[in-house]
């Protein structure tokens, strides 16, 4: 059975822009872009986070010092109009950068260009775009 998974809806009435997605409001949902097209899911249910925590446990154990194992929110910006922020994914150290916050105080972590590893968990409102 598949755990439930927050809906996934996509913007793509126009091109957004990594700064367009960034001035959003921190609220109750994860914004992505993907070829311009703006990405909004919820926040995570219960079971997601056990299954991704639980995961994570295990391969920041397993990871060398000079890698780093994250869990959203990470930038992982693959282009100017393309921002993802995986489920959990692991980068060298020496590659990974703070997002700008509004309030001065250095942001979610970000990383330009492909990690060393990304997981997503597949859930059937977002597996086209997951797995595309």
């Amino acid at each position: 059975m598949s755990p439930m998974c927050p809906m996934t809806t996509i913007l793509d009435d126009r091109v957004w822009t990594r700064a367009e997605r960034d001035a959003l409001p921190a609220d109750k949902h994860r914004y992505k872009l993907l070829d311009g097209a703006l990405l909004v899911s919820e926040t995570p249910h219960l079971t997601h986070q056990m299954m991704v925590f639980g995961l994570y446990r295990q391969l920041a154990a397993a990871c060398p010092p000079h890698l780093l194992t994250l869990g959203a929110p990470a930038d992982v910006e693959l282009a100017t109009d393309t921002v993802l922020s995986p489920d959990l994914l692991i980068a060298r150290r020496d590659r990974l950068r703070n997002n700008p916050s509004t309030e001065g105080e250095p942001g979610a972590p970000r990383l330009a260009g492909p990690p060393e590893l990304a997981i997503e968990e597949l859930c059937a409102s977002s597996r086209l775009i997951d797995r595309g």
